[in-house]
């Protein structure tokens, strides 16, 4: 797997960082991560 290509978003919920993961560069249905900027548990 490497990673393809990433791309932040921002949302009234906060920042997060988008990435998708492929094992070959034409794959047409990557893995993506949807990461956080922080995190708070207490928070839904």
């Amino acid at each position: 797997m490497q990673r393809q290509a990433e791309a932040r978003i921002p949302t009234r919920s906060g920042n997060f960082t988008l990435i998708a993961y492929a094992k070959h560069a034409d794959e047409r249905m990557p893995h993506l991560a949807v990461v956080a900027e922080t995190f708070d548990p207490t928070r839904p």
